[in-house]
């Protein structure tokens, strides 16, 4: 019975690593596909008209926009603590052994402490970004109010220049 446990948790971290490792390896063939395919186009001659347009690379957005290694990694550790939630729930439920279902509710707890940090951590990140947000309205507003300031210096200068000339003239017709 224990057995069967320990081969469930060593299947639940073992086969991801085994399929993303595949994903990594096939990456490396694509690229040294793209980079043999570049060579032998780099060798062909160049053709006679050399105008060229240059255009910006494409943007590879996924659905929910990019993700940052950080946020993969929590994803990562979510999905595991799911995998081990549904896996020791299917043995308990397959063989009925009350040590299972321990091994169960301990998944459960496990699960319910991932959520509450990812939630802390998403909480977090929620405060910070507001009070970047505060912070730059705050820029926003101060450099406005210096534009202002050196419009109505500017109005004043070019205001008061003709009275202060004025004056220089009474003071010399004097």
């Amino acid at each position: 019975m224990l057995l069967i446990v320990l081969a469930g948790l060593w299947a639940a971290v073992l086969i991801p690593a085994t399929l993303r490792s595949r994903e990594h390896a096939h990456d490396g063939r694509t690229m040294d596909g793209f980079h043999t395919a570049m060579r032998t186009l780099s060798r062909r001659t160049p053709p006679t008209d050399t105008r060229r347009i240059l255009l910006p690379p494409p943007a590879i957005a996924s659905p929910g926009g990019p993700i940052g290694p950080t946020v993969a990694r929590r994803r990562t550790v979510f999905l595991r603590a799911v995998w081990a939630v549904a896996g020791t729930l299917l043995l308990a439920l397959a063989t009925g052994s009350a040590l299972l279902w321990v091994t169960h509710i301990a998944a459960d707890a496990a699960l319910f402490g991932v959520v509450a940090w990812l939630r802390r951590i998403s909480l977090a990140e929620a405060a910070e970004a507001r009070r970047a947000r505060r912070i730059a309205a705050i820029e926003r507003a101060r450099r406005e109010a210096e534009r202002e300031a050196a419009k109505v210096a500017a109005f004043r200068a070019r205001v008061t220049r003709p009275y202060d000339e004025l004056a220089q003239r009474r003071a010399v017709n004097d």
